[in-house]
């Protein structure tokens, strides 16, 4: 199998040098201080549960040349001692040749990476240099450790496929609420998107909203009045996803428990 290498960073809290709290605790060589401003942006201090199994997916266009596809997760004790988890987000930064290789499909650079290693908790960083991540140099066909299930059903309706993809076309950020499984209905949801429409999409499956990270489509497991509150303030239209006739997800995500 042939491969390549592509940048890679964390974020997390750590008392690391002259700053305390969260930074990008360790990157590759080819992550400058410009673009790690950027990482960090998109970065979250916060995450929306304290199940230590649960991890959202997230993905956004850094500029024409690249993107970044990320996995936020909760790790270990903060350093301050407090009590405190901190949360950690794994980072991948792929350039426009790499992307188009996997069909400019976020989801299709998650689960390679996955199995190739990458996006995963370290165990144990040492040093702030990490090396380049390797995936393969295109799509393979299964990758281990990633099985979406037999396929009996369908995560995501069309019904509702249309109505996301036409808030999309009308640059209009959008949450999604009630979705079983958003990585599956994200699955069906992209390949119905043109190539240039998915490098545009940025989203994710489980962040809270903010004006900082503005992401374009968010997917929320629920939304109650002070969430609704946030969409309205920042004129992010809510779609109901069991209003529109969404199917419960039969497929699993199987990641042998591995954060």
């Amino acid at each position: 199998m042939n491969t390549l290498t592509v940048e890679q960073a964390v974020f997390a809290s750590s008392d690391r040098g002259r700053l305390k709290g969260y930074q990008l605790v360790a990157r590759s060589s080819g992550i400058d201080a410009a673009l790690g401003q950027e990482l960090c942006r998109w970065a979250p201090t916060k995450f929306p549960s304290h199940d230590s199994e649960q991890w959202t997916l997230n993905y956004y266009p850094i500029n024409q040349d690249r993107v970044a596809v990320t996995r936020t997760v909760l790790g270990g004790p903060e350093y301050s001692g407090r009590g405190g988890t901190q949360v950690v987000t794994l980072i991948l930064v792929l350039d426009k040749p790499t992307f188009v290789a996997y069909g400019c499909n976020p989801i299709h650079v998650a689960k390679h990476a996955l199995a190739m290693g990458a996006l995963s908790l370290p165990l144990e960083l040492v040093h702030d240099a990490l090396p380049p991540a390797t995936l393969p140099s295109e799509p393979i066909v299964e990758a281990p450790q990633w099985r979406l299930g037999d396929g009996a059903s369908a995560p995501i309706c069309e019904s509702l496929c249309a109505q996301i993809i036409h808030l999309v076309n009308q640059s209009q950020r959008i949450a999604v609420v009630g979705l079983q499984n958003p990585i599956d209905a994200l699955s069906h949801l992209l390949p119905m998107l043109s190539p240039e429409q998915r490098w545009n999409l940025s989203f994710t499956t489980g962040l809270a909203p903010t004006a900082v990270r503005p992401f374009q489509l968010h997917c929320l497991t629920t939304a109650d009045a002070a969430r609704q509150r946030t969409l309205d303030a920042q004129d992010i239209v809510r779609v109901d996803a069991t209003a529109v006739g969404t199917t419960s997800a039969a497929s699993t995500l199987d990641l042998s428990g591995r954060t």
